[in-house]
């Protein structure tokens, strides 16, 4: 362990460990005039990771990098053990702290990261398909729709669940013309033709009666409405689950008002992660629907979403005014 004690900043005993840089403080006692661990009112300023007189060596280590050019670490280390940096007592210790409490230079990212090897490094994760397991095509074959129209923010959604698979679609079509909600039935049923499955039936509430014709016509499927006061249960319970979820997500975020973009992005992530765990009464008990339907695997998110993050822009040229990185929305 490291003891460190500097009365010119904070009156108690630092015992900082090794291994792990776990700092735990040692207050004064003023009637007894001893040092103790108060185990009661152990907060995190007590477990604090660094002490205060690093967490400030660590803010003027990292600014004299920057102001030197923004070395690379390696090369600034090996400048301040030499003692080629005159007039400062930092160390090896300083810039490591640095790095664990501050992260990467901002400048530095926006200036020199040539590569985005700094933080994740977004993949390719296309090439990641699974095969649809073949009891599922042998008995699920046919695929049973329940389609209804959803609003967030004012901005329509065209929602569709399968009755046996449980994956939910969730398309803007920004108005309940005909034509943008039939293409984005089009682009539901190819999804399903592409897997394997024939779409069989749709079953909607009475806005979807104009489309009958263009169903059975188009794609040779029997589009079915209920009366003119019924609804959908199915497909209003996944309206209900997927606004519970995008309320979530939206909670997380410090803005009351989205632009439409940021929404539709948002509800189609929330859609996306729904359709990625299992749930139960599905048809397979290992495999989600999303896996099932699409073939694509579960990636683990780096972010909530709607973070501020910095992007390593891929198309930025060699002109010194254009930065490296820049800030963006995690979407």
């Amino acid at each position: 362990y490291w003891v460190t004690m500097d009365t010119r900043i904070d009156d108690a005993i630092y015992v900082q460990s090794k291994t792990d840089r776990r700092t735990v403080r040692f207050q004064r006692c003023r009637e007894r005039n001893l040092y103790y661990l108060n185990l009661e009112n152990l907060d995190a300023k007590e477990t604090c990771l660094f002490t205060p007189l690093d967490e400030r060596r660590a803010k003027a280590v990292q600014k004299l990098q920057e102001m030197c050019g923004s070395p690379s670490d390696a090369d600034f280390i090996q400048a301040l053990e030499h003692n080629k940096i005159p007039g400062v007592d930092f160390t090896k210790r300083d810039v490591r702290i640095a790095k664990d409490l501050l992260g990467y230079s901002e400048y530095a990212a926006k200036g020199k990261m040539k590569h985005p090897r700094k933080g994740v490094q977004m993949n390719d994760n296309t090439e990641k398909y699974s095969e649809v397991p073949s009891e599922v095509l042998k008995h699920y074959k046919e695929v049973h729709l329940d389609i209804d129209v959803m609003y967030i923010n004012k901005i329509p959604f065209l929602v569709a669940v399968s009755k046996s698979i449980g994956m939910i679609h969730c398309l803007p079509v920004m108005n309940k013309d005909n034509k943008r909600v039939s293409d984005a039935l089009t682009s539901i049923i190819s999804q399903y033709n592409g897997r394997g499955f024939k779409v069989a039936t749709i079953h909607g509430d009475g806005a979807f009666d104009s489309l009958k014709n263009w169903a059975m016509n188009t794609h040779k499927i029997q589009l079915t409405v209920c009366g003119a006061d019924g609804h959908v249960p199915q497909a209003e319970n996944v309206i209900k689950f997927i606004k519970e979820r995008v309320r979530c997500m939206q909670c997380n975020m410090p803005f009351t008002r989205l632009p439409c973009a940021i929404t539709i992005e948002m509800t189609s992530r929330a859609t996306t992660l729904i359709n990625s765990f299992n749930c139960k009464g599905n048809v397979h008990p290992v495999l989600s629907a999303r896996e099932i339907v699409t073939g694509q695997r579960f990636i683990t998110p780096i972010c909530h979403f709607g973070d501020l993050v910095m992007a390593y822009n891929t198309k930025a040229s060699n002109d010194t005014g254009t930065q490296r990185a820049v800030y963006s929305l995690y979407i």
